[in-house]
């Protein structure tokens, strides 16, 4: 089962770095919103306790 999670992980990475070498500019802004939104997402959580 973790070999079937691995293999699925590192290639799901290689199709990630293809991604990134045709559309390095559109892909980095997309990385920083959704890291923007989770950062986000985690002090409304926090706010919350």
């Amino acid at each position: 089962m973790l070999n079937a999670d691995l293999l699925s992980g590192s290639l799901k990475m290689d199709v990630i770095s293809d991604f990134n070498m045709k559309l390095p500019n559109t892909n980095s802004f997309s990385s920083l919103d959704l890291t923007r939104d989770l950062s986000s997402d985690t002090e409304k959580v926090e706010s919350k306790k």
